[in-house]
C-alpha cells in the first residue's frame, strides 16, 4: 500500500512538473516571438508557484513593460536586478526615463553597461542611443519653456491637421492628395498664403523622407520639387513642415540624431540670399516628449500655436495642444515644483495659472481658413441639382460678371470676419484702455459683416435669376 502511495504521488510530482514545464516553455516562445500580451497571463501563472525565481520575474517585467504597466512592471523587475539579471537594469533604466527621472536612469544604465562589462559582453547599439537621448532629454528638461495650453483636442490621427485653425495670412496645410506629385507616404503640405510655394515630405533615392519644396510657375504648373538640405534629416526622416510669415523661419519634424523619442520638433532659419539652411535646434519641452511629436505651427497674427503628439498613447489618435506663443522665451526654474507635470503636460490647465482662457479658447476656433490647393474655385448653387464651380460655367455673361463680383464679397466678408475673430481672441489679454478700443472696433466690424451678408444675399439672388432666365 505504501509503495503504491508513493508512486502516486511521484506521478503526480510529474504530471505538475511536467505541467509547469509545458506552461513555461510556451510563455517563453511568446516571449521571444515579441507577443508580450500573450505571454504576460503565462508568466503570471508562473509567477506563483516561483516568486523568487530572478528569471521569472524579469521575464513578467519585460511583459508588463511593453505592454504599457511601467509601474507594475518595476516591482519584478528591480527584484530580477537583485538577483543579477543583466536585461532588468536595461529596463528599469528605460521606466525611469519614461517617468523622466533621468538621475536615476543614467545610475541603471550605468549598471546594466557593468553587468555587461561582468559577463564579457558590449553594451547593444540600441542601448547606447538611448542613452544618448536620455542625456539629451535631461539636459531639455533643465529648461521647459513656460507657456499657456489653453487646448487639449483628441482627434484621429489620419486627418488631425484638419483640426488646426490658422488665420489666412499664415497659409494653410495641405494633405497629401492635394500635393503637386504623387506621394506615397501619407504627409501634410504647407501652402503660402498666395499659394506660390508648397512644402512637404517626400521619400529621396535611398527611401529616408526629406522635405521638399515647389514653386508655382507663370503659366499655374508647378516646378520640379527640389528637396531642402539634408542637414535637416539629422540622419533620420524629416517631415510636417511650416515656414512662418517671415520666408525665413521653418518647423518641422525628425526623428534623427538630436530626437529623444520618435519624432521631435526642430527649428532652423534659411538664408534667403543663398538658400542655405542654419544648423537645426530641438525646440526642446514640453513640445518634445519621448514619443511622436510634429507638426508644430505658429500663426503670426494670432498668436497661437499648435502641434501634435501621441504621447497619451491613444490607439488611432492623436492629442493636439494649443498654446499662446511666447515673443521671447521663458523657462521654468529647474526647481520648479511639478516641473515634470509642466514637461509632460500632464495637466495643461496648471499653465493658466490664476487668469482663464475660457473665452480665448472658444474664440479660437471661429477662425476662417484658407482653402486647399486644387480646389474648386467655389460651389454656386444654381438650383436643386445643379452647382457651378468656374466663370465657365455661366451661360450668361452678365451673370458670370456678377459672379466675379460676389468672389469678392466672398473675399471681403472672410476678411473681416476673420479680423473680428483676432480682436475677440486678443480682447482678453489686454489691458481696460483697450478692451474700450477693441469694443469700438468689433461692432464696426459687426456692423460691416451685417451690410456685406445683405449684399451677398441679393447679388446671389440677381446672379440665379439672370442665370435661369437665360
Amino acid at each position: 500500500m505504501k509503495n503504491k502511495l508513493f508512486i502516486i504521488l511521484v506521478l503526480l510530482v510529474s504530471v505538475v512538473s511536467n505541467s509547469f514545464a509545458n506552461n513555461l516553455k510556451q510563455a517563453r516562445e511568446l516571449y521571444l516571438d515579441g507577443k508580450y500580451k500573450e505571454a504576460l497571463p503565462l508568466f503570471e501563472k508562473e509567477y506563483k508557484k516561483k516568486k523568487r525565481d530572478g528569471s521569472i520575474n524579469h521575464w513578467l517585467g519585460v511583459c508588463l513593460f511593453e505592454t504599457g504597466n511601467y509601474k507594475e512592471a518595476e516591482k519584478y523587475l528591480k527584484y530580477a536586478d537583485t538577483r543579477k539579471v543583466v536585461e532588468s537594469s536595461h529596463y528599469l533604466a528605460k521606466i525611469y526615463l519614461y517617468n523622466y527621472d533621468f538621475e536615476q536612469s543614467l545610475e541603471m544604465y550605468d549598471r546594466y553597461e557593468e553587468l555587461l562589462e561582468k559577463s564579457m559582453k558590449e553594451m547593444p547599439q540600441t542601448a547606447i542611443d538611448e542613452l544618448e537621448r536620455l542625456k539629451t532629454a535631461k539636459l531639455m528638461f533643465e529648461h521647459v519653456e513656460k507657456i499657456v495650453v489653453i487646448d487639449s483636442i483628441v482627434v484621429d490621427k489620419e486627418s488631425f491637421f484638419k483640426h488646426y485653425r490658422i488665420s489666412p495670412e499664415s497659409g494653410s496645410l495641405v494633405s497629401s492628395t492635394s500635393l503637386p506629385v504623387s506621394v506615397d507616404k501619407n504627409t501634410v503640405g504647407y501652402l503660402t498664403q498666395n499659394e506660390d510655394k508648397v512644402m512637404w515630405a517626400m521619400p529621396d533615392e535611398n527611401g529616408m523622407l526629406r522635405i521638399a519644396e515647389s514653386s508655382r510657375l507663370i503659366d499655374g504648373k508647378w516646378d520640379t520639387p527640389q528637396f531642402l538640405s539634408e542637414e535637416l534629416n539629422n540622419e533620420g526622416d524629416a517631415n510636417y513642415p511650416y515656414m512662418m510669415q517671415d520666408g525665413a523661419t521653418l518647423y518641422y519634424a525628425s526623428n534623427g540624431k538630436g530626437s529623444i523619442g520618435g519624432y521631435d520638433i526642430f527649428m532652423t532659419r534659411v538664408d534667403t540670399e543663398t538658400g542655405e539652411y542654419f544648423k537645426p535646434q530641438n525646440v526642446g519641452m514640453p513640445y518634445n516628449s519621448l514619443a511622436d511629436d510634429y507638426l508644430l505651427v505658429l500663426d503670426d497674427v494670432s498668436g497661437i500655436g499648435w502641434w501634435a503628439t501621441d504621447r497619451n498613447k491613444i490607439p488611432e489618435k492623436l492629442t493636439i495642444y494649443v498654446f499662446v506663443r511666447n515673443d521671447i522665451r521663458q523657462n521654468y526654474d529647474i526647481e520648479q515644483p511639478d516641473l515634470v507635470s509642466y514637461a509632460q503636460l500632464l495637466n495643461y490647465r496648471k499653465t493658466w495659472g490664476d487668469k482663464d482662457y475660457n473665452s480665448l479658447r472658444t474664440s479660437l476656433y471661429n477662425i476662417s481658413t484658407n482653402s486647399s490647393m486644387n480646389e474648386d474655385e467655389f460651389i454656386f448653387c444654381i438650383k436643386k441639382g445643379t452647382i457651378y464651380t468656374s466663370i465657365d460655367d455661366f451661360k450668361s455673361k452678365e451673370a458670370a460678371d456678377k459672379m466675379e463680383e460676389l468672389i469678392k464679397l466672398y473675399g471681403k466678408h472672410n476678411s473681416a470676419k476673420s479680423n473680428l475673430n483676432r480682436k475677440r481672441m486678443h480682447y482678453s489679454l489686454v489691458n481696460d484702455d483697450m478692451k474700450n478700443v477693441l469694443t469700438t472696433e468689433m461692432l464696426d466690424l459687426e456692423k460691416e459683416l451685417q451690410s456685406l451678408k445683405k449684399d451677398i444675399f441679393n447679388l446671389e439672388n440677381s446672379i440665379r435669376k439672370l442665370e435661369l432666365n437665360k
